[in-house]
């Protein structure tokens, strides 16, 4: 696993999630919703390929800092996603919520 060192600074390559959820915003005809974002859907599917790879479960902090979102748009883009849950679902911090993966 990648891990962020406190000296290296990343700029994340967005901050907003697209207009429409399942959109790429690639530049594809038709499936640009002219945001440049790639929709939370896409990126939580993003996250659940990643989890498959690594364990199908960590921590929102975890997967923020591979991803280079802030925790809330992991949450965000989990919620989103119809295989992700969060767990607990309410009420821990980042470090103490996990995301997990329906079925696995």
């Amino acid at each position: 696993m990648t891990t962020q060192t406190p000296d290296a600074v990343r700029t994340p390559m967005f901050t907003q999630f697209g207009n429409d959820p399942f959109s790429w915003n690639l530049g594809e005809e038709g499936g640009e919703d002219g945001s440049g974002n790639p929709g939370a859907n896409i990126v939580g599917s993003a996250i659940g390929v990643w989890l498959a790879l690594n364990g199908y479960k960590q921590t929102v902090a975890t997967i923020a800092t591979v991803f280079n979102l802030p925790p809330a748009m992991i949450r965000e883009a989990v919620e989103a996603d119809y295989w992700l849950l969060l767990s607990p679902e309410e009420g821990a911090d980042d470090d103490a919520t996990f995301v997990e993966s329906e079925g696995m």
